[in-house]
């Protein structure tokens, strides 16, 4: 009888206290097994330690705030499993997340990075930021944020870790690194992630800054292309 592999769930967090319970629980409810779950705080000071204390199957590590690659890079360094899966303290997955993604990759050997749709809700009381459209960003809709991921372990043996150069925008410079190594991304149809919007979601900070960072990212994604056809 075959054997199920491992998925590593990493979760990054920074005072996200009040929202990573909802977060845990939706990892527990997960239909597929087996699957081990770390969390990485990234220097919170309200009380993410106890409420991820209460859930004994997490390993939990503690370090100062380094930033959200750092914390993650750390996460992947501690995972044992053969695929890596990512979830934001803020977000929840639907149950059978990682069974349709873990069926496909399995079905599929060569491809290296799946991803799902999600859904955006808002928290009650979330002030929205002039240029959030609602009537566009509450439908369901591609957007390869983490928490959508699932990735082979080998891949980050290809292309390495996140870069701790990036507080935001870090997940973009990581999958152009992929997509510039040739690494297969498919994004399923389900949509599989809910995402909370809550005004001190780390992209809503840094929005002004992220046409800049982008531009920054292609830069190097172009660098990178033009040095492969020199080789």
């Amino acid at each position: 009888m075959s054997t199920s592999p491992l998925v590593s769930v990493i979760i990054p967090t920074c005072n996200y206290g009040k929202f990573i319970a909802a977060t845990l629980d939706s990892v527990r409810a997960q239909s597929y097994h087996p699957l081990e779950t770390i969390v990485v705080d990234d220097g919170s000071t309200d009380h993410t330690a106890d409420v991820v204390r209460a859930y004994p199957e997490v390993r939990y590590f503690y370090q100062s705030n380094q930033g959200v690659s750092v914390a993650r890079n750390r996460a992947i360094a501690e995972a044992q499993g053969e695929f890596i899966a990512f979830l934001d303290a803020d977000d929840v997955w639907q149950p059978n997340k990682l069974s349709i993604q873990i069926a496909y990759m399995l079905e599929n050997p060569d491809v290296g990075i799946t991803a799902t749709k999600i859904k955006n809700f808002i928290e009650p009381g979330t002030q929205l930021p002039s240029w959030f459209q609602p009537e566009i960003g509450l439908e369901d809709h591609k957007s390869p944020i983490p928490s959508t991921l699932v990735v082979r372990r080998t891949v980050f043996s290809q292309i390495g870790n996140f870069s701790p150069d990036y507080r935001a925008s870090e997940d973009l410079e990581w999958l152009c690194r992929a997509r510039d190594a040739q690494i297969p991304i498919i994004t399923l149809p389900e949509t599989l992630i809910l995402r909370r919007l809550h005004g001190a979601n780390l992209s809503w900070q840094a929005w002004r800054e992220s046409v800049h960072r982008a531009i920054k990212i292609l830069r190097a994604s172009l660098a990178r292309k033009t040095q492969r056809l020199v080789d």
